[in-house]
């Protein structure tokens, strides 16, 4: 990311809301020759405590999608942060939090990136095209070569350097780590549902259920979020993770090696604010790092193919 930018190692301010933004920025920052004083601008989460130096990061109240009110209310706090130190721009991979921060930046003269979530296969998502549209963006980048075009340029992708591999020794009856992700306003009953009647959950179960409400008496260790440690341990240890298609379950996964089960979030259900999950969710299966399902159409033979395979780096 530091070629959209005059300077050398360029000292920037990366901003991004939760979720599979801020995981897709904090690998592209680990790959880039940016200024390792840099700074974040994100949300006050579990997932960011893990990620970030908090000596370097900023938090900010939540900007959620479509909430016109409180993107206008973030950019006098962001300008703050922004005067605070000495930046040579703004780099964000949205969500909403990008247009106030491109707001705050262009305001005091800085140029702004905006990279494109690699789950947009398709094209860009609503704050893509607003902060392209406005030119609030200085530069706009895509994950797919497929659209590249007028100003959208293309520099790869997170997924370009995983592969996956048999393994070994499967288990036989592998245990569960079932992971919906930390959206806060989408609840996802479904794939525990589904779990539950197939009989593929057993006291050896880990859930992380975010706000989908736990049935009564479900086996296993229930919970609604918990740390990027923890996300992590449940992953090594589970024979086979179910997710939600988030981009930033998905990249935390195949970075530790998981071939994971994914389950798409349907908008006509209410699980999401639109189907961009399909569209990551089919990406990945066709460069098999992932097997895809609709979450009522799981089968204990997927959990076993998932078992059946890992990922790792190119």
């Amino acid at each position: 990311m530091s070629t959209a930018f005059a300077k050398p190692r360029p000292r920037l301010l990366l901003v991004a809301s939760n979720g599979g933004h801020l995981e897709q920025l904090h690998r592209l920052s680990e790959g880039s020759d940016i200024d390792p004083d840099s700074q974040w601008v994100t949300f006050d989460t579990p997932q960011a405590h893990g990620l970030l130096d908090p000596d370097r990061t900023h938090y900010v109240p939540p900007v959620e999608q479509r909430d016109a009110l409180g993107a206008v209310r973030a950019v006098p706090g962001l300008r703050r942060i922004l005067a605070s130190g000495k930046f040579d721009g703004v780099v964000s991979t949205g969500a909403a939090i990008a247009a106030p921060a491109f707001v705050a930046a262009r305001s005091m003269g800085l140029p702004t990136l905006y990279i494109e979530s690699v789950s947009r296969v398709e094209g860009p998502s609503v704050t893509g095209r607003l902060v392209y549209g406005s030119r609030l963006a200085s530069t706009v980048w895509t994950q797919h070569e497929a659209w590249r075009s007028g100003r959208w340029q293309y520099h790869g992708s997170v997924l370009d350097r995983f592969e996956s591999v048999p393994v070994e020794t499967p288990d036989v009856v592998p245990s569960l780590f079932v992971t919906l992700g930390t959206l806060r306003r989408y609840p996802f009953p479904r794939p525990v549902e589904r779990l539950v009647e197939i009989g593929a959950v057993d006291d050896r179960t880990i859930w992380q259920l975010g706000v989908t409400p736990a049935p009564d008496g479900l086996p296993g260790e229930v919970n609604d979020f918990f740390s990027s440690a923890r996300f992590d341990a449940a992953a090594r240890s589970a024979g086979v993770v179910v997710s939600h298609a988030g981009v930033g379950s998905v990249l935390r996964l195949i970075e530790m090696g998981v071939y994971p089960l994914l389950v798409v979030r349907r908008s006509a259900r209410g699980e999401h604010i639109d189907d961009h999950q399909a569209q990551i969710a089919r990406l990945l299966e066709l460069r098999n790092l992932a097997i895809v399902r609709e979450a009522d159409e799981i089968t204990l033979d997927d959990l076993h193919a998932a078992s059946a395979r890992k990922v790792r780096p190119l």
